[in-house]
């Protein structure tokens, strides 16, 4: 596997990004994306992108789920995500932003891990962003 850093922030990351935007909540479907997981873990994929956009958090806790079942060591996976999937109107009150999944708290929990090493940002509005 190619590794490179991520911009200036002194992360080693596979070339390849693995997200797990298709999902299910099918018990078979769960399994099947567990094991595709750690499949990509073990052929050097370190990078694993994820948000609470993905059925409705359900991707998060798949990730969660295959990281427990793969026994990795923290240190050596990147986890990104997203804070927030579609920006609502500046009017919307900043304060209810927790409620509707604009928290690290939320996240981590989502992912089942003690920190996360790159949240994206990119999606939310300016206007929004600078209150924050």
């Amino acid at each position: 596997m190619e590794y490179r850093f991520l911009g200036n922030s002194g992360l080693k990351v596979s070339a390849i990004e693995f997200g797990n935007w298709l999902n299910s909540d099918s018990s078979d479907r769960k399994q099947k994306m567990i094991e595709i997981i750690k499949r990509a873990y073990t052929l050097g994929i370190n990078f694993f992108d994820t948000a609470e956009a993905c059925s409705q958090g359900e991707g998060q806790i798949q990730f969660g789920e295959a990281f427990k079942a793969l026994g990795a060591p923290r240190q050596e996976i990147v986890i990104s995500s997203k804070i927030f999937w579609v920006a609502p109107p500046t009017s919307v009150d900043i304060k209810k932003f927790n409620q509707i999944g604009l928290s690290r708290k939320h996240i981590l929990e989502g992912v089942k891990v003690s920190w996360f090493k790159e949240i994206s940002i990119r999606l939310l509005r300016y206007s929004l962003l600078s209150q924050i």
